[in-house]
């Protein structure tokens, strides 16, 4: 089920990638400090948007990647808890012999 999702996902972004290069083909001149540069409208628009993109995913790791690892501890630190109290329980071979008594 997911593939043809993600398939239809790619074709969509595929398609608007296409329909905004042969809409905004028109050159812009950007200075940008020291540098000039010519671009088109949808080269522009793809740049600030992968821009963007790059930006957020660069601040949006590093927490992905704290809350992973947080929940690997705690996870860690729950099935030592329950270890424990495994261990504390008598076993079943325990609670046979304190029948039979």
């Amino acid at each position: 089920m997911k593939r043809p999702l993600l398939f239809s996902l790619f074709a969509l972004i595929v398609f608007f990638l296409v329909t905004l290069f042969l809409q905004n083909g028109d050159s812009l001149e950007i200075e940008f400090l020291i540098w000039r540069f010519n671009l088109t409208i949808a080269q522009l628009t793809v740049l600030a948007f992968s821009s963007g993109f790059l930006i957020g995913a660069l601040l949006f790791v590093p927490m992905w990647i704290k809350k992973r690892s947080l929940a690997a501890k705690l996870q860690q630190q729950l099935n030592g808890q329950n270890q424990d109290i495994d261990d504390s329980l008598p076993s079943s071979a325990e609670l046979n012999a304190k029948s039979t008594k």
